[in-house]
């Protein structure tokens, strides 16, 4: 099923971002006539004729999509045939031959090459350099800086020393004393799949899939997947902040994506040149056995640390992370050292 979610404030005038799924959606709709499911089929068709009046910008699915991991660049023969189903979709078909499209009689859009390279840090993989090659909004620090937590989720899930609770402690402790940087979306993500009831953990267990020994690609991947979404986020305040207010919706056809955001109910984000920090209102169900901890160190240490962060953010106008990058860059390097599993080719 194909969902949106908008944010922003919807006065008439918009903007669509979509994930590599839908994209990959489009790009066979193009060339087939149908979508993988068929059922799928005509959601697609009726959100491309809806969407396609106010822009559908693809830049970040399409990167994500035709990156090859082998050769550490972009597939260009992919990209182009995207590129092509999207342009005749987008600017030249109208709606009846868009509704009555019997395909292009090309091969179906498919990036399934077997990976067989694998990266020892993330300052080796070109990935975020495609992504953020034009980065004048200080998006790709910010993209680091949940990579780094990624990272951090990562190890102490396969610290199987550490009881659940200290875990989401030692996470915090990080966050304000390591890297002094808080991002409370990761935080509350990693609550959920430490600490959250069942339920709780299966949305995060879904999104991160959490691993011994992960290779790059598994937390790149999960980076991305929660990076996505505040993407569309950052956008619609940015352009609140201009003065020409409009909405921004993120489609996706990924089930446990939804189930995620779905499960968030956003409060508010303070964004700053090259860090994003977070303050929201979370559906986080913790586990019986831990609620009492979990309600004291919360009410106790991590309401007041957010609360007063945010306020000093708004207030007095300081930001987050920005006199803190190369701390990042360490702090990332350390943690890839302890957690990357490198594959010997």
């Amino acid at each position: 099923m194909l969902k949106e979610y908008e944010y922003g404030i919807n006065n008439g005038m918009g903007l669509y971002f979509i994930d590599a799924n839908l994209l990959v959606a489009l790009g066979n709709y193009y060339y087939k006539a149908k979508c993988k499911p068929f059922e799928i089929t005509s959601e697609v068709v009726e959100f491309l004729l809806r969407a396609r009046k106010y822009g559908i910008q693809n830049q970040f699915s399409l990167i994500e999509l035709c990156y090859d991991y082998n050769t550490n660049t972009l597939n260009s023969s992919l990209m182009q045939k995207i590129m092509i189903a999207y342009d005749y979709l987008i600017m030249q078909m109208g709606e009846s031959e868009i509704r009555s499209h019997k395909g292009a009689l090309e091969p179906d859009i498919v990036n399934n090459e077997r990976r067989t390279r694998s990266f020892s840090s993330i300052f080796e993989c070109k990935l975020p350099d495609f992504l953020f090659e034009n980065d004048y909004m200080g998006l790709k620090n910010a993209f680091y800086g949940i990579y780094l937590y990624m990272l951090k989720v990562y190890l102490l899930y396969s610290d199987k020393r550490i009881e659940p609770i200290e875990k989401i402690k030692s996470l915090f402790s990080y966050m304000v004393n390591d890297v002094d940087v808080i991002l409370a979306n990761e935080f509350f993500t990693a609550s959920m799949l430490f600490i959250g009831e069942n339920a709780e953990k299966d949305i995060v267990m879904k999104i991160l899939k959490p691993r011994e020994n992960p290779e790059l690609q598994h937390i790149l991947n999960a980076t991305i997947d929660v990076f996505q979404v505040k993407i569309a986020e950052i956008f619609a305040q940015m352009f609140e902040l201009n003065k020409k207010p409009c909405f921004v919706r993120f489609a996706t056809l990924d089930k446990p994506l939804q189930d995620y955001i779905e499960h968030v109910a956003q409060y508010n984000t303070t964004i700053s040149p090259n860090m994003i920090s977070s303050l929201n209102s979370y559906n986080v169900k913790i586990s019986g056995k831990y609620r009492e901890e979990w309600t004291k160190f919360y009410n106790e240490t991590v309401e007041p640390t957010m609360r007063k962060r945010f306020f000093e953010a708004h207030l007095k106008h300081q930001s987050f992370g920005v006199c803190d990058t190369e701390k990042i860059y360490r702090e990332i390097i350390n943690l890839e050292n302890r957690v990357l599993k490198v594959v010997k080719n």
